[in-house]
């Protein structure tokens, strides 16, 4: 497996939750699973890449207590706003302490289903090709997580009121020619267009299995 230290995983989870009526990443699919930012964290663990949960103040308590024996940092910002500017606190976070990412990756917090051998698969297609930002697809879906070089990060942040989504950020740069648009991986993992917004849908999620190779 790939090991790299020179990423930041961003895990999303600043948003309100209403329709589910609590923090996203402290759901569990099934009573005897772990939360769903546990998953996230680990997912990214195994590869070594540092992690940065980036949550609202009145969930902060919460998250910590169940991430206590996790290897993770935690930013605390206030809710608002949409995923460009958790992606902007991100990069500042990073930039505040010292650190230098090369790649940026944008998770979801209520995305808890993703495979290690998609990271796997979106680190070998970046690896490949010249600087772009690379985004799963699954049956004509877009899905997460976004692989990002920081450099493009850069611009797309800087060009942008940061009051809408990455994804519409990272069109409104590209119609500029700030930045190429993001290169679109097919990939087998349908957890990478799975997530979790009500209760109905944590009832009734199927257990996911890894794709047959």
């Amino acid at each position: 497996m790939t090991t790299v230290s020179n990423h930041l995983a961003v895990i999303m989870a600043r948003g309100e939750s209403l329709r589910m009526g609590r923090p996203k990443g402290l759901c569990r699919l099934h009573p005897e699973d772990e939360c769903f930012v546990i998953k996230v964290v680990r997912l990214y663990n195994q590869f070594g890449i540092p992690i940065l949960l980036v949550v609202r103040p009145e969930d902060e308590a919460d998250y910590l207590k169940v991430l206590s024996d996790e290897k993770v940092d935690v930013l605390v910002a206030k809710g608002g706003g949409d995923t460009a500017l958790t992606m902007k606190l991100a990069v500042d976070w990073a930039r505040d302490q010292g650190l230098n990412p090369k790649v940026f990756w944008a998770h979801p917090v209520d995305m808890p289903q993703i495979l290690p051998q998609t990271l796997e698969e979106l680190m070998e297609a970046a690896a490949k090709g010249s600087l772009k930002a690379w985004r799963p697809l699954h049956d004509n879906n877009p899905g997460h997580p976004v692989l990002i070089p920081a450099s493009l990060l850069s611009k797309v942040l800087s060009a942008e009121s940061l009051n809408v989504s990455m994804s519409r950020a990272w069109k409104n740069a590209s119609a500029k020619d700030s930045v190429p648009s993001i290169k679109m991986l097919m990939v087998a993992d349908s957890g990478v267009i799975t997530d979790f917004d009500t209760p109905d849908q944590l009832h009734a999620a199927p257990e996911k299995k890894a794709p047959e190779s």
